[in-house]
């Protein structure tokens, strides 16, 4: 995974740099990936043209189960593209990218992780379905 993180890195230098924080499965990625080009494309179309201040992200994370990014510039635009990804996110499994669901690590829902994960990921990782 960290390969892909790298070559990331390289490809969207403007967005994300060695000081922006990565933590999430390898499920995912195409997630982010997608987030990044429209980011990308969006601000290299609009930049000096509309008020658009160029974009900078500091963390893209797994929190609660869902796809967190914290970033700084954009505009309501860019916010959107940042709120799809965390809508697929919470579909997605974190694991192998399948179709998925909100699953938490223990019986005790409100002090245990929560992952969204495929059926065969949440029986591997011994996860209880929230439903």
């Amino acid at each position: 995974m960290s390969s892909k993180i790298k070559i990331l890195r390289e490809d969207y230098p403007t967005l994300i740099n060695d000081d922006t924080e990565i933590k999430y499965d390898e499920g995912w990625h195409n997630i982010v990936e997608g987030m990044l080009a429209a980011i990308k494309i969006y601000e290299d179309a609009n930049l000096g043209i509309s008020n658009l201040t160029p974009v900078y992200i500091s963390k893209i994370e797994s929190k609660f189960g869902a796809l967190d990014v914290e970033f700084d510039g954009g505009d309501d635009v860019v916010q959107e593209i940042v709120i799809f990804s965390k809508t697929l996110s919470f579909k997605t499994c974190e694991k192998c990218g399948k179709l998925g669901k909100l699953y938490c690590s223990t019986k005790w829902m409100k002090w245990s992780y929560k992952k969204v994960l495929c059926t065969a990921h949440a029986v591997e990782l011994y996860y209880y379905s929230i439903e």
